[in-house]
């Protein structure tokens, strides 16, 4: 007869193999995002956590990056099922030939703003004339022509002073520029925390910068040879969106646990609040979904801005087949 001891062991060794088994049992699906992490990715792990990817038959690990181009190169070598990615990249990568589609963009307009100082404020584009401001190698500065067109900006009337990117919220800081751009759910609640000094910011999405941001991105090599598994991951991400919208401090909670060296909690929590804010929430249609619509305005910015030449048709660049119904 098994004593208390050996019966818990016994239990411990079954449960530990049941789930071995139910590990070896789920089919490995990879996720390379582009980036380092950040308050934006929360739902995918938030889906994670919840075990959402398990229940759906799916062992998913997730991997930071460092950059667009080499998540791409592991996507079509097969080393990834699916990369997220900036959309706008995605869709300069499929002008240039390569056999990708957007499958899923949560952010059909990544957040664009611009910050500027609360006594010398950019409320509205046409703020912008008589201003410094700091421009890089970055997707603002290649738009800013376009905002000044849409909006009735003299761009001449505009100090662009190109600084590296990282240069820029110093420059700000010490009043050398009067505004520069970055993305509200990562740069402005970290702006923020940095000074007590009071700043303003005009979101640019509501002036015609739609320039497509987050998305999910699949080969076409991969989307034909595993389907089911492409619908299951984001069938996930779905519920994973609608888990972090509900309780924002609890995905908080478990991005925290995923990163290494975090900003302080508020900050992270209202880098999430401000990513999920953007993620339409439209009834009858999932997250991520796709309107052919936007797509064509965004192709249109990128040819003004060179960004792209030949533009193909926009049925070419992404597909809705794989999100949930």
């Amino acid at each position: 007869m098994l004593n208390c001891r050996q019966a818990l062991a016994a239990i411990l060794l079954a449960a530990s193999m049941t789930c071995s088994q139910q590990s070896a049992a789920n089919e490995a699906f990879k996720v390379r995002f582009t980036w380092k992490i950040k308050g934006e990715y929360a739902p995918f792990y938030m889906a994670q956590a919840k075990g959402l990817f398990s229940s759906a038959g799916l062992d998913v690990t997730m991997a930071e990056g460092a950059g667009g181009q080499a998540a791409m190169a592991a996507l079509m070598q097969g080393q990834e099922d699916v990369v997220v990615a900036p959309g706008v990249y995605a869709l300069s990568t499929v002008t240039k030939g390569m056999p990708i589609m957007l499958v899923s963009l949560l952010h059909p307009a990544a957040p664009l703003a611009m910050f500027s100082h609360a006594d010398t404020p950019v409320r509205v584009p046409k703020d912008l004339e008589g201003k410094r401001i700091a421009t890089s190698f970055d997707t603002f500065t290649n738009y800013i022509n376009v905002l000044c067109r849409k909006n009735n900006v003299n761009c001449d009337k505009v100090s662009k002073i190109r600084v590296n990117e990282s240069l820029q919220q110093p420059m700000f800081m010490s009043r050398q520029v009067d505004a520069f751009g970055g993305y509200l759910d990562v740069d402005w609640p970290l702006l923020k925390a940095s000074t007590p000094a009071e700043l303003v910011y005009i979101d640019l999405t509501k002036y015609g910068m739609i320039i497509p941001g987050m998305s999910v991105v699949a080969s076409r090599e991969g989307m034909a040879k595993r389907p089911d598994a492409l619908r299951k991951f984001l069938a996930a991400v779905t519920r994973g969106v609608q888990m972090t919208r509900a309780n924002v401090p609890e995905a908080t909670d478990v991005l925290l646990k995923s990163w290494q060296v975090p900003p302080a909690r508020n900050v992270v929590e209202e880098q999430i609040q401000s990513a999920i804010d953007f993620i339409p929430n439209v009834p009858d249609r999932p997250a991520g979904w796709i309107e052919a619509a936007t797509l064509d305005t965004a192709l249109g910015n990128m040819v003004e801005t060179g960004e792209i030449k030949d533009r193909k048709p926009v049925h070419e660049y992404f597909t809705n087949d794989f999100l949930p119904k």
